[in-house]
């Protein structure tokens, strides 16, 4: 539920007159709101309490603490190195990198915890935050999260997409009542600690966001998606491992994201990715080779892996043009994007494969063309 910024006794004073018990207000930066959050002590439905809320002229918006969660359509496999990262190829990201690698651009990643210790990740996790509410001081490293990174920013015996890249990692996600291990995929995010995520993002001047989950609409959400974008953060989020015909999954079916959905390496979408009209573009994500905790290496598949490719050819265009707004970076990747499905735009692959070699080669020419024109 949401009140306004100054309004923690209104808070309490709904506590008592709603049966409920108060367990946490923050206030939230980006949207100028005050979040609180209730438990249901009686046995009541989470229903007839936000009817409840609503009922009373007091309260801004209220809503349930909706679950995300992360997409990796099958479980994290291991394997060596020997296989090719044809990831990189599909994108074109070797040649993108001849004019840019994503040096000095942060990207932050809201996901499970990432490995900053991983040889492929070393100096490159520059900043780590725990939304969770968990106790632990340092949160532990995860195989969702640790790919994520990697596929964005690995540099040593892989490369990611954009290897000079800094990461923030933002643990949002986390196994069911803290159980499972590094290797757990099934961790869950709530909205709070996503909309946290968000805003610890933006706190820092994170210049992109990968998202790499999916879960129901949320106002308050989307609420605080308008209010990062505006602030000039290119947001990016996967479509979703729901299979085609799955309602459009949130973040990634927010206007103000850039919704990836996942493809093989013949450039086929992968059976289990979403589509629908709101798909703005396609990348690999089926056998990603990615790191994994321990300095260890995983192959993954979904449209999370997709996500991340796209998030890495962001960073390598912020490092070509660093005035790039969010309108413009999705302009940029559709527009050089490879149409690989019917002529045109169309609802399982959006405008294309991404191509970096041409989305780089395009905001350069742009920020040249700025320079020339410039006084």
């Amino acid at each position: 539920m949401t009140l306004a910024a100054d309004a923690e006794p209104l808070a309490r004073d709904l506590a008592r007159n709603q049966r409920l018990r108060l367990l946490a207000t923050r206030p939230l930066a980006l949207t100028g709101a005050l979040l609180v959050r209730y438990r249901i002590p009686d046995g009541r439905t989470v229903a007839a309490v936000i009817t409840a809320l609503e009922g009373d002229s007091r309260v801004r918006a209220a809503q349930p603490n909706y679950l995300y969660t992360l997409m990796q359509a099958s479980p994290p496999s291991q394997g060596g190195l020997a296989a090719a990262q044809y990831g990189l190829a599909r994108l074109r990201a070797g040649v993108a990198q001849l004019n840019a690698k994503g040096v000095g651009v942060l990207a932050a990643v809201i996901d499970s915890g990432v490995d900053g210790q991983h040889r492929e990740l070393a100096g490159t996790v520059t900043q780590s935050v725990d939304v969770t509410g968990a106790s632990a001081a340092k949160p532990p490293a995860e195989a969702h999260g640790t790919a994520i990174a990697g596929i964005i920013a690995a540099h040593d015996q892989m490369s990611g997409v954009a290897p000079g890249a800094l990461i923030m990692a933002i643990r949002a996600f986390a196994p069911p009542s803290g159980k499972g291990g590094a290797n757990r995929s099934s961790s869950h995010g709530s909205s709070q600690a996503v909309i946290l995520g968000l805003e610890a993002a933006v706190q820092a001047k994170a210049r992109v966001v990968n998202m790499s989950f999916a879960g129901p609409r949320d106002p308050l959400l989307s609420e605080t998606l308008a209010a990062a974008a505006a602030k000039g953060v290119v947001l990016v989020a996967a479509a979703g491992n729901d299979g085609p015909d799955a309602a459009p999954a949130w973040p990634a079916a927010d206007p103000h994201v850039i919704a990836v959905t996942a493809t093989d390496a013949n450039d086929q979408r992968i059976a289990a990715a979403g589509r629908g009209d709101h798909i703005a573009i396609a990348a690999p994500g089926a056998d990603i080779i990615a790191p994994a905790p321990g300095d260890a290496y995983q192959f993954s598949t979904g449209s999370s892996m997709a996500a991340a490719h796209v998030t890495g050819a962001v960073a390598l265009l912020l490092e070509a043009d660093p005035a790039l707004t969010p309108a413009g970076a999705r302009q940029i990747l559709t527009e050089t994007a490879k149409d690989i499905g019917p002529a045109g735009r169309d609802a399982n692959t959006g405008a294309g494969l991404v191509d970096a070699a041409a989305a780089v080669a395009a905001a350069k020419k742009m920020t040249l063309g700025s320079k020339l024109s410039a006084p």
